[in-house]
């Protein structure tokens, strides 16, 4: 019984003690489950690829999910694949050569740029570290690889984008020079060495001020009052003309456009410099051309002075020298037609009637040329005019210097405008009595003034049904002396109208007429600047004129 009962309790002892082995196994195995979940996680989770290697076999143990996407392989393909088939073979003597290194000293090797060649044959620019790990006693490879074709495509759009600067840097057609703040400079193109002399490395990390002493250096360094950039600010986009100085000491006039460059030292300022030594020498020699013509300006300013007063003198010679004899003239051969009359035969009496018309007609001539050289010395007395007041002065005295013509006026209301009323009578004056003169074998004769738009100004106009004339020859038409009628059909001088083109081009404005044999004519002018080119026919802008 006892001994039952001492097996028994043993028996029990021993389930117990194996009950005990198996929990204790049963929370090792859980624990070791655990460890190789975060594992899993941590190798899965990894942002680079990461591949297991067996280094004496360089084959492919494990790889993570970044691994998978990277190289394209599934894993039946790796599970027979090696370290070295993820490489071209020009990689793959370097790769056992780092393995075997790694293996030989345990230590990690640096990073390493390579190419990684995915299943599809591409490859992959890849940054590679190898380290040696123990696990469960054996000694494996971790390798991590990382896709930086990103940035290996960022440093040659970075490579070229710089190959690109300075090619522009080289070509500028001006002298370009980078200058940090500090006034050092910092980089410069093959037109800088051409123009100051220097050789590019006898000028980099030079200061700026040993090709430009002055000026420029100090527009670059704040004061007490400004900081870097408010300094740099006043000159940007602004031409600055300084003095260069070339290596062998010879100074020429510069100028400098500044623009701002930032970069990882800073604010870096780059300069366009351009050597203006023609341009100053054009400048010089335009300043001595003004001077020049100032000077002749001058000099022709008092010959034309000299030859007005000679026109006064002619003109009071003309009205007094000339005057006197056609007085003489005129008053005897009255005389001779008055109290003669019965002794003359008729012959005679023509030739005296002949004598006092032509007497009449040179003392019209002289009056309208005195009047035309009047007008050209006469200074304008600007006044605001209604011109319908000026037309209806002029109608009046023609009205009763004409009572028994049959004449049909037709006046619009015309615009108040700047001029002078005196002379502007004139042009009204001229323009209808030649309207009444040409008119004169029409019954009932129609004489009308309006006003058009042409241009965007007022055009004021004359129009008549009288005998016209033939556009052919209307440039002759404000000529003097110039006269498109005989003297025999209609009486005058040929001086009115050039005296209306002197009056009006001193108001600057224009004067212009259209005509047509045996249909009338229309006389047009405007205020505004003689400067503007001839214009065409106006469009009506009101009546029906």
């Amino acid at each position: 019984m006892a001994i039952t009962e001492g097996l028994a309790a043993g028996l029990l002892i021993i389930l117990l003690g194996g009950l005990l082995l198996f929990h204790r196994h049963d929370v090792l195995t859980r624990g070791l489950k655990q460890e190789e979940e975060k594992f899993r996680m941590l190798l899965e989770s990894a942002p680079d690829a990461i591949y297991i290697i067996d280094p004496s076999t360089l084959r492919i143990v494990r790889r993570n999910r970044k691994a998978a996407e990277m190289d394209g392989y599934t894993d039946e393909d790796t599970a027979h694949m090696t370290a070295t088939d993820l490489h071209p073979p020009e990689d793959h003597t370097l790769i056992r050569e780092r393995f075997q290194r790694g293996s030989e000293t345990g230590r990690a090797l640096p990073l390493q740029t390579l190419h990684h060649r995915r299943k599809n044959g591409q490859l992959v620019p890849v940054e590679e570290s190898h380290s040696l790990v123990e696990a469960g006693g054996e000694r494996l490879a971790l390798s991590i690889v990382r896709d930086v074709s990103e940035r290996k495509d960022a440093e040659e759009h970075l490579v070229q984008m710089e190959a690109r600067y300075r090619g522009l840097l080289e070509a500028a057609p001006d002298a370009m020079v980078v200058v940090s703040q500090g006034g050092e400079i910092v980089l410069l193109n093959l037109q800088a060495e051409k123009q100051f002399g220097y050789s590019r490395d006898e000028l980099v990390g030079k200061n700026v001020k040993s090709i430009i002493p002055e000026g420029f250096a100090e527009r670059l360094v704040a004061d007490a009052l400004r900081s870097a950039e408010d300094a740099l600010a006043q000159q940007i986009d602004t031409g600055i003309e300084l003095t260069g100085r070339r290596k062998n000491g010879s100074d020429f006039p510069i100028e400098i456009m500044l623009s701002p460059l930032h970069s990882d030292e800073g604010i870096l300022v780059t300069a366009a410099i351009r050597d203006i030594t023609d341009r100053k020498r054009a400048e010089e020699e335009i300043q001595k051309l003004n001077e020049r013509l100032e000077q002749r300006v001058a000099e022709r300013t008092a010959e034309l002075e000299a030859t007005n007063k000679e026109l006064e003198a002619f003109t009071y010679s003309v009205s007094h020298d000339l005057r006197a004899p056609l007085r003489h003239i005129d008053g005897f051969s009255k005389l001779l037609s008055d109290e003669h009359a019965t002794a003359l035969p008729p012959e005679a009496k023509e030739y005296v009637s002949l004598i006092r018309d032509s007497v009449l007609q040179m003392a019209m001539l002289i009056d309208d040329l005195l009047n035309l050289a009047h007008v050209g010395r006469t200074q304008l007395s600007m006044q605001v005019t209604g011109l319908n007041s000026l037309v209806e002065e002029v109608r009046d005295d023609l009205k009763r210097s004409n009572p028994d013509r049959l004449i049909e006026w037709k006046v619009q209301t015309l615009p108040f405008v700047e001029c002078d009323p005196g002379l502007m009578k004139q042009v009204f004056a001229n323009l209808l009595s030649n309207a009444v003169k040409f008119t004169g074998p029409r019954k009932p004769a129609v004489i009308e003034v309006g006003v058009v738009r042409q241009d965007d100004h007022p055009a004021v106009f004359v129009r008549d049904n009288g005998v016209g004339f033939s556009m052919k020859y209307a440039n002759k038409l404000f000529g003097v002396f110039q006269r498109l009628h005989r003297s025999e059909d209609f009486e005058g001088t040929g001086v009115g109208l050039a005296t209306v083109q002197r009056i009006i081009h001193k108001h600057r404005g224009r004067v212009w007429a259209e005509a047509e044999l045996d249909k009338g004519a229309t006389f047009y002018f405007t205020f505004g600047s003689s400067d503007d080119p001839q214009p065409g026919k106006p469009t009506d802008s009101g009546g029906n004129p």
